[in-house]
């Protein structure tokens, strides 16, 4: 049971991960990773903004699940004190 409390956590922290990277990206202007690297070309201007992102929104979401795992874990941790091992 709590596998599966894991996933749904999981799902719906990539969803609000998703919408909170483009809310960013319209507030902030954003450089991807190849443009950093100088590799974009023309790409930006004729790809969708998600398909041309999918890299940068791949680490973002990685990161943003696994920061809001542990400060869930932290948050929700169990304070009675028993001993479950």
């Amino acid at each position: 049971m709590s596998w599966l409390t894991f996933e749904v956590l999981c799902f719906y922290l990539n969803l609000i991960s998703i919408g909170a990277f483009i809310l960013v990206n319209h507030l902030k202007t954003f450089k991807s990773i190849r443009d950093r690297l100088g590799l974009a070309g023309q790409a930006r201007k004729k790809l969708d903004f998600l398909a041309y992102s999918q890299f940068d929104l791949h680490w973002w979401s990685a990161w943003f699940t696994q920061v809001g795992v542990c400060v869930l874990t932290l948050v929700l941790k169990n304070d009675k004190g028993y001993d479950i091992t």
